[in-house]
C-alpha cells in the first residue's frame, strides 16, 4: 500500500490518497458497528426484556420462551445479532488490507480471523431462522408436542452457543494481533493499541468462559460494551480525519 518515490522519501502522493481513503472507510465501518450493536442492545432491554414467564421451563429455554412471547422483537434482536458478527468481522479485514505491507505475515492471519467471524454469523442466523422456527411450532402445540420440542431447542442451543466460542476467539486473537502489529509503529496512538488488547483480553475471556460452560452476563456486558462498542467508537474517532502524522505511523514510515 506504500511506495517510495526516491530513496529516504516519503510516500508518494496516490499511495497516500489510497492509505486516506481506507483509514476512513475503517472509520465509518466501524461507526456502522456501533450503530448495529446499539440497536441490539436497545431491541434486546427494550423490545424483549425480561418476563417471570421466561424461567417457567428452567433457565436454559427462557430464549425459547422469549422468542414465544415477542417473535418479532426476537427475530430483529437475532437480525442484528448476525449483522454485528458481520460488521466485525469487516472491521479486522479493513485492518488487515491497511497494515498487509507493514506487517505482512500478521495482516494475513488478522484476516483469517475476520473471516473466521462469519462463524458467529452462522450462529445468529440459526438463532433467526432455527430457534424462531421452533418457537413458533412451540407456540400452537399441545403440550405433549411441546415437551418434544425441548430437546432439539436445546441441541440447537448447543450448535449455535459452539459457533459463538469460535467467533469470540478468533475476534480477541484478531484484536491481539493487530495491537502486536500496531504497537511497533512509534507514532500509532498508544491508546487504541492499548484498547485493542483489552477487547482482545475480554473477548477471549468470554469464548472461553462459554467453552466451559461457565457463561456469565458479568463477562459477557463488559465484553459487549467495553470490547466491542467502545472499542469501534476508539476505531471511528481515531481515523476519521487522519492526520499526517497518522497516516505515516499507519504506513510504517
Amino acid at each position: 500500500m506504500s511506495t517510495r518515490i526516491s530513496e529516504g522519501s516519503s510516500l508518494s502522493e496516490p499511495a497516500t490518497d489510497d492509505l486516506i481513503r481506507w483509514l476512513r472507510f475503517l472509520s465509518r465501518w466501524a461507526l456502522v458497528t456501533v450503530f448495529v450493536g446499539i440497536a441490539l442492545l436497545l431491541v434486546y432491554l427494550g423490545g424483549i426484556g425480561f418476563a417471570q414467564s421466561d424461567t417457567a421451563l428452567g433457565a436454559e429455554y427462557s430464549e425459547l420462551l422469549q422468542a414465544v412471547r415477542v417473535p418479532t422483537m426476537y427475530r430483529l434482536f437475532t437480525t442484528f445479532d448476525a449483522t454485528g458478527w458481520l460488521m466485525m468481522g469487516g472491521v479486522l479485514m479493513i485492518v488487515a488490507a491497511i497494515l498487509k505491507n507493514h506487517a505482512p505475515i500478521r495482516a494475513l492471519l488478522i484476516a483469517a480471523c475476520g473471516v473466521g467471524l462469519f462463524t458467529g454469523i452462522l450462529g445468529g442466523v440459526m438463532r433467526l431462522v432455527g430457534i424462531s422456527d421452533l418457537a413458533a411450532h412451540y407456540a400452537i402445540s399441545t403440550p405433549t408436542q411441546q415437551a418434544v420440542l425441548l430437546q432439539p431447542t436445546l441441541a440447537l442451543y448447543e450448535v449455535i452457543g459452539a459457533h459463538f466460542v469460535v467467533g469470540d476467539v478468533l475476534a480477541g486473537v484478531g484484536y491481539l494481533l493487530v495491537a502486536s502489529a500496531t504497537f511497533s509503529l512509534a507514532a500509532f496512538p498508544r491508546w487504541l493499541t492499548g484498547w485493542f488488547v483489552l477487547a482482545g483480553a475480554l473477548s477471549l475471556l468470554q469464548g472461553t468462559t462459554s467453552a466451559l460452560g461457565a457463561f456469565s452476563f458479568l463477562i459477557l456486558l463488559p465484553t459487549i460494551i467495553v470490547g466491542v462498542l467502545g472499542l469501534h467508537v476508539a476505531v471511528a474517532v481515531a481515523f476519521w480525519r487522519p492526520s499526517p502524522t497518522l497516516v505515516s505511523a499507519v504506513a510504517g514510515y
